[in-house]
């Protein structure tokens, strides 16, 4: 790199410093936890939606309901 100029130099090292950085930042994922408390996502095992085949006309509203279940066969 004896060709480039010093700034330029600079701008490339920073550059892949803030690269390294992001990556290392990353740090592959949060294999399924909660951020916060660090403990296992919970596991749906079900979902339903009401009403199941709802008609909305433009413009309208329709409220809708839903329930889940999880592994642990907790109603959320």
């Amino acid at each position: 790199m004896k060709f480039l100029p010093r700034s330029t130099k600079a701008l490339f090292y920073s550059i892949g410093l803030l690269a390294a950085a992001l990556l290392a930042g990353c740090g592959g994922g949060d294999q399924g936890r909660d951020p916060i408390l660090g403990l296992p996502a919970a596991t749906l095992v079900s979902l339903a939606v009401t009403p199941p085949a709802p008609s909305v006309a433009l413009g309208a509203t329709q409220q809708f309901s839903a329930s889940a279940i999880q592994a642990d066969f907790e109603a959320v």
